[in-house]
């Protein structure tokens, strides 16, 4: 289930017509069903516009609670982002059925391990 553009104005702060272009920017990644998010980041970065400083990627860690992390740079480890978080299987591989979320890659980091 993806963010509400509500959820995405009030935790990122920004006005509710960029919610909405980034909730329709998740929306088409989604209905696309291309396996990667690399693009659809950058798009969402360029809708932010200022405070924004492109995608970046985080491996999966080790165990279940280190998912790969795809977010929006916002300059801080703890503010709050665009995030999206693949699964990790026992392997450590990502399992290619990821979440898109709103919060800090920071926090979600904290919870797993990583190295």
């Amino acid at each position: 289930m993806l963010p509400t553009a509500k959820t995405i104005a009030a935790r990122i702060g920004c006005p509710m017509e960029t919610a909405r272009a980034i909730r329709r920017a998740m929306e088409t990644h989604e209905r696309s069903g291309a396996p990667f998010v690399a693009e659809t980041m950058e798009a969402i970065s360029a809708i932010i516009g200022p405070g924004a400083y492109g995608a970046e990627f985080i491996p999966p860690g080790e165990g279940p609670r280190s998912p790969s992390i795809e977010y929006v740079n916002r300059g801080d480890t703890y503010d709050p982002t665009i995030l999206y978080l693949d699964g990790v299987s026992h392997g450590g591989r990502a399992t290619g059925r990821g979440r898109w979320a709103v919060g800090s890659w920071g926090d979600v980091a904290e919870r797993g391990r990583y190295q």
